[in-house]
């Protein structure tokens, strides 16, 4: 098989793997959860089930370079670590790559302490 064969099948694979993350989700979130893993898919340009938490810090890095704000950053990665998750106790994966990350300081909590 083609390197853009395994790509476009890839990408297949990932569609479905996130269609199944979405089941059952309200339309509204499935339009957000979808988008924000085809982003941070896109960042990884390979399948899923090639991640690694060093990708996760990756895209934060990247998204705080964007200057993208602490709670937008905070729910991607709450996406990203679902999806994972979910990946992980459905079996396509052998171990969560995202178990240990950590997800940022929610900043509503942290001004009012």
């Amino acid at each position: 098989m083609s390197d853009v064969l395994r790509l476009l099948k890839s990408e297949r694979d990932d569609e479905s793997l996130i269609a199944g993350f979405l089941l059952g989700r309200p339309a509204t979130t499935q339009r957000v959860y979808r988008n924000e893993m085809r982003c941070f898919l896109t960042f990884l340009s390979r399948p899923a089930s090639r991640t690694a938490a060093v990708d996760l810090r990756g895209y934060i890095e990247q998204c705080r370079k964007a200057k993208l704000s602490l709670g937008t950053i905070r729910h991607k990665v709450a996406v990203i670590k679902s999806f994972f998750a979910f990946l992980f106790e459905e079996g396509e994966l052998a171990e969560d790559p995202m178990a240990f990350i950590a997800t940022p300081p929610n900043p509503t909590l942290e001004s009012s302490r």
